[in-house]
C-alpha cells in the first residue's frame, strides 16, 4: 500500500545550516526557556492536506502550537497532535489551536 509522506520541521536550533530557500517558511515560537524557529519549505505540505503532528515530548504546547501554524502556512490542514510523553503540570494541550484535538501515550 502507498505510504503517506512525510515533511519534518526541525526547529531552527538542530539544523547545521538554516534553510535559505525564498520558499522557506517559518513560525517563532516561545520554550520554556527561551525562543525558537520551526521552518519548512513552502511546498513541503500539498495544499488541503490533512496533518498529523508528531511530537516526543509535551510541555507548554508552543512547538506544536508553532507546528499547526506551520502546517496551515503550507496550505495544510492539522487535524490532531500527537506524542509520546504529555507533562500534565504545565497544560499543554490547553495552548494548542482550537478544534485541533490531542493525544498522548503518557502523562506524567
Amino acid at each position: 500500500p502507498p505510504r503517506p509522506p512525510l515533511s519534518l520541521f526541525p526547529p531552527s536550533s538542530t539544523l547545521v545550516h538554516s534553510l535559505t530557500s525564498p520558499s522557506r517558511l517559518q513560525v517563532e515560537y516561545g520554550k520554556e526557556y527561551g525562543k525558537d524557529i520551526i521552518q519548512c519549505q513552502a511546498d513541503a505540505i500539498k495544499p488541503g492536506a490533512r496533518v498529523v503532528i508528531i511530537d516526543d515530548l509535551m510541555a507548554t504546547g508552543g512547538t506544536a502550537r508553532a507546528a499547526c501554524e506551520l502546517v496551515r502556512k503550507c496550505g495544510g490542514v492539522p487535524v490532531e497532535v500527537v506524542c509520546i510523553i504529555e507533562l500534565t503540570d504545565l497544560n499543554g494541550p490547553k495552548n494548542l489551536p482550537a478544534g485541533v484535538p490531542f493525544f498522548s501515550l503518557v502523562k506524567l
